[in-house]
């Protein structure tokens, strides 16, 4: 019998939103029964309800109607396993509910290092805590979190593929250089030595950070599907982690999931060097990375004008990432560390 897995999506959005839309879609695909929990559409529906009511209010109402939700989803549908992402705003009482319904319960935390404080006040009430930074892994065991495990990102074949734009899509998307993410003041300085290029640079926030690259930005926040006709459109793609230039215990040597995703839409990246990033890919095989920003023009002067390597460079990533980096690949390992300690058969 199929294990049935309660999902509630997160009530952040970005990174930890597109990664749990991406895990139920490859859970419905692997064959598991799976029950979805999602604070945004309950958002949705009661902003539409009291169109007068504030933020603050309506944030209120949210997360009251979610926990309903996620009890009634445990009465009801009778879960083996609940998994969410992020997972920072589980009430105590949720867990001890889980508990007595004998109800196993998973985080997969995506904002490592920088999240670590906040994540350990809730790390140990999991069954299994999951992180993408593998530093943080023996600091959480030594807090008390006896079954945390290192899971890095990946990407969605479904989502992240090559795809054929219209000429109204080029228009709007293409460019040399392409950028998606937060202003964070690493990036800022990163994209200023840029702007003289074809640059186009999405994400909220940049519209009054810098009057450098005024012309560069394209608008704010972005959906996954966007996202990827925005790789798909450009020569170059830029992919700086927040973290960049910062002390080592804030730095973390982790794998953002845009790198994965990049990747799986057979486009070529510059990404900023990362420890564990060569245990994912050949580094100036598969992916072209830098140590330090002074080194960007070149590398963008030269693969600018070399189309062939550029493509031959994307093709092997993007072979890499449906080979061994695949949520499906993701997935199977923590079912697999599950299975290891609870006795219990998670096969799709």
């Amino acid at each position: 019998m199929k294990r049935k897995i309660l999902l509630a999506h997160p009530t952040v959005g970005g990174g930890s939103l597109i990664t749990s839309l991406n895990i139920a879609e490859t859970l419905v695909e692997m064959g598991y029964p799976i029950k979805v929990v999602d604070p945004w559409e309950y958002q949705f529906l009661i902003q539409k309800k009291f169109p007068d009511k504030n933020k603050k209010d309506i944030n209120c109402l949210t997360k009251e109607v979610t926990y309903e939700y996620l009890f009634k989803a445990i009465r009801d549908f009778k879960p083996d396993l609940f998994l969410t992402i992020f997972g920072l705003f589980i009430r105590k009482d949720f867990f001890s509910f889980m508990k007595r319904e004998k109800v196993i319960s998973c985080c997969w935390f995506l904002d490592d290092p920088w999240g670590f404080d906040e994540a350990t006040k809730v790390a140990s009430n999991y069954d299994y805590f999951f992180t993408h930074e593998p530093t943080t892994v023996e600091r959480y065991r030594k807090l008390g979190v006896k079954k945390v495990e290192y899971l890095p990102e990946a990407c969605n074949p479904n989502v992240h593929k090559k795809m054929k734009l219209d000429e109204n899509e080029l228009s709007k998307y293409k460019c040399d250089l392409s950028f998606v993410g937060k202003p964070h003041p690493n990036r800022i300085s990163f994209l200023e030595k840029l702007a003289d290029y074809d640059l186009k640079v999405w994400g909220d926030g940049w519209e009054e950070i810098s009057p450098r690259l005024k012309r560069c930005i394209q608008g704010g926040d972005v959906s996954q599907n966007i996202m990827v006709k925005i790789f798909n459109a450009s020569k170059i793609v830029l992919n700086l982690h927040p973290t960049y230039g910062m002390k080592r215990e804030i730095l973390g040597e982790g794998v953002n999931p845009r790198t994965f995703a990049i990747a799986g839409c057979g486009a070529f990246q510059l990404v900023d060097e990362r420890g564990e990033m060569k245990k994912f890919f050949k580094i100036g095989e598969e992916v072209v990375t830098f140590k330090h920003i002074d080194e960007l023009p070149d590398l963008v002067e030269y693969y600018l004008t070399h189309l062939d390597k550029r493509e031959a460079i994307a093709t092997r990533a993007q072979k890499q990432v449906y080979k061994e980096h695949t949520y499906r690949h993701r997935l199977e390992k923590m079912f697999n560390f599950i299975e290891q300690n609870e006795y219990l058969d998670f096969s799709p």
